[in-house]
């Protein structure tokens, strides 16, 4: 929508603006959204003694409509930021910087050449341009002014800047000296992909992950580097860009699954419950995100989360908490024992202490698992 007003705009084309095409837009919205709206006051509106946000009296409807949306952009919904607000406003600038990977030197490239074109030359932007950038950036902005934010939100906005990307890399002329530039900034960039890899590989990996990883990585630097005396401008700018961010993802994969493992306390939880056969599971004044991973990793039929444990337990029930709540949980069952206990930690937490493990153990929670056989 914000394209298409600027693109309006700047062609002065003001009748688009304001069309009867608008109004039917907004009336199929209402219509295609009644049977959510239907479904939301089923579920919640017709229960306000259901337990939604640790209160009761949740409307569906109303969080639909307002509170998912704008009581994100104003933090007064039942989900809200505690992160300060100088961390907001630059939130999205260094997370599309790195999940844009390896692009972005290329889109600032089209940027510039766009603003050099039209202030220096006095060119007209073309259209395209205008309602891509103008799409991209008033929606940037938008993310950006929000109180509530999370990485996945600029999701929406890379398909423009791919488009204009690709634009820039399908028009590029064969050894031109910007040509030429943007290829040399994407094999730099290619490069130190890979070294940022090795450097992983040698502090975290040994045997033949660690023997695997080297040859790879090698392999792959000395093609980047070829590739740099032989003037290849696409290999320069696509392949080598392209080979390299599969790399560091298949590391971080590697990272994640044989690195963080033995750190990742849901994972780890739902594996001890499921070889207990735990049918019955209570996630106790548990708020970790990375906890949620004992319930998507769990084969329990009964999973549920309580910040009170005022009904009486029948049958066997096992309990996740943090270790500060288990003497409160022992007391008030006389059957109840610590099973098992086990640490962890989120995984910005680990990837902030890789040159620093042991420092790791001092940031780790503790969690119980209780087990209750009345």
């Amino acid at each position: 929508t914000s394209g298409v007003i600027c693109l309006s705009l700047y062609n002065r084309q003001f009748r688009n603006i304001i069309h009867y095409k608008w109004a039917l837009y907004i009336i199929l919205t209402l219509i295609f959204a009644i049977p959510e709206l239907i479904s939301l006051y089923l579920q919640f509106d017709l229960h306000p003694e259901k337990i939604v946000f640790n209160t009761t009296h949740v409307s569906g409807i109303r969080w639909f409509l307002w509170d998912s949306q704008f009581g994100r952009f104003f933090n007064t919904g039942p989900i809200a930021s505690t992160n300060p607000m100088p961390y907001h406003w630059l939130f999205f600038v260094h997370t599309f910087l790195w999940a844009f990977l390896p692009w972005w030197p290329v889109f600032f490239y089209r940027l510039g050449t766009i603003a050099i074109n039209t202030l220096k030359r006095r060119q007209r932007i073309e259209a395209a341009d205008v309602f891509l950038f103008s799409s991209f950036l008033i929606t940037f902005i938008l993310f950006s002014a929000t109180s509530f934010q999370v990485d996945h939100y600029t999701n929406i906005i890379f398909p423009f800047a791919c488009i204009m990307s690709a634009n820039t890399i399908n028009n590029l002329t064969p050894n031109s000296t910007s040509s030429r530039w943007l290829a040399n900034t994407q094999s730099i960039l290619s490069i130190i992909f890979v070294l940022i890899v090795l450097i992983a590989n040698y502090l975290l990996f040994s045997g033949i992950v660690f023997v695997i990883v080297s040859i790879i990585a090698l392999l792959l630097l000395s093609y980047i580097i070829t590739g740099l005396y032989r003037h290849k401008i696409f290999e320069q700018i696509v392949i080598a860009p392209c080979l390299s961010i599969i790399f560091v993802f298949i590391m971080a994969m590697c990272l994640n699954g044989i690195g963080y493992s033995k750190y990742d306390a849901g994972y780890n939880i739902a594996n001890y419950l499921n070889a207990q056969q735990a049918q019955k599971i209570i996630a106790y004044k548990l708020d970790s995100m990375p906890l949620k991973n004992a319930e998507f990793h769990s084969q329990s039929r009964e999973y549920y989360y309580r910040n009170n444990l005022t009904n009486k337990l029948t049958g066997k029930w096992y309990i996740i908490t943090p270790i500060e709540n288990t003497q409160q949980v022992l007391l008030q069952n006389a059957t109840a024992k610590v099973v098992y206990q086990i640490s962890g930690c989120e995984f910005g937490t680990y990837l902030a202490h890789l040159g620093n493990l042991p420092g790791l153990e001092s940031q780790l929670t503790k969690y119980a698992i209780i087990k209750i056989d009345n």
